[in-house]
């Protein structure tokens, strides 16, 4: 049997407004402006949208724009039983270094990857924010030359697809309701990280959110795999 580190992250927008990003960092503020100029141009939003609104829109969809403040771990010990760590932090640096630690560990001991649509937003953002942060790449996720079919991690929805890349994206939710997996019963939900970052401060809400979600993760792996070879 494969040994399964299974993960997720949550993250936020580096700053709340744009008027907070002019304040903070006028270089990517201005680059972000000329970003608006061409979705303006290419017809994506109309006049009746102010800069901000925009923000709001782009930036948590950005990894360049975004911080991350939460990465949660998880594995099965020898007893089968589940174990989940989490690395959080309002400095994004002493996170992520953290966070490289425990993926070092991870590919020293053979553990392979897994995630809900890694290969599509995770994985890639966690490695930018790396690089962006000034942090050397770990091995297990440094997969700047590899091509895709090299990548060894274990992405669920490419497994649900069946070799039908079309449907690689079916909704976490909407594939642990069809195999039966109790979907964790949050009180937030992934469009509420922002609100509850930022206006409530209450960054352990996201923490025990992160981590109903590898949970789920991890039942819907095994469940998964009592029917495909994974």
């Amino acid at each position: 049997m494969k040994k399964i580190m299974y993960f997720d992250m949550e993250w936020v927008p580096i700053y709340e407004t744009l008027s907070d990003l002019e304040l903070n960092d006028p270089e990517l503020h201005e680059a972000f402006l000329n970003r608006i100029d061409k979705f303006r141009r290419d017809e994506k939003y109309g006049e009746e949208m102010s800069d901000d609104d925009i923000w709001q829109k782009e930036s948590q969809f950005t990894a360049e724009l975004c911080k991350i403040i939460c990465i949660s771990f998880g594995y099965f010990d020898e007893q089968g039983s589940k174990k989940i760590t989490s690395v959080y932090d309002d400095d994004e640096k002493e996170l992520l270094e953290k966070a490289k630690k425990i993926l070092i560990n991870a590919y020293n001991n053979n553990y392979v990857l897994c995630g809900y649509a890694i290969k599509r937003w995770d994985l890639p953002w966690l490695a930018k924010r790396m690089v962006i942060n000034q942090i050397k790449l770990p091995t297990i996720i440094d997969f700047g030359k590899k091509k895709p079919w090299e990548i060894n991690v274990i992405d669920l929805p490419e497994i649900w697809s069946m070799g039908c890349l079309q449907e690689k994206y079916t909704p976490f939710e909407m594939l642990c309701v069809s195999m039966k997996i109790p979907t964790p019963k949050n009180d937030i939900g992934g469009a509420d990280v922002k609100r509850v970052y930022y206006q409530e401060g209450d960054l352990e809400r996201i923490v025990t959110y992160c981590e109903k979600d590898v949970e789920t993760t991890m039942d819907l792996e095994r469940k998964l795999s009592e029917f495909i070879n994974i």
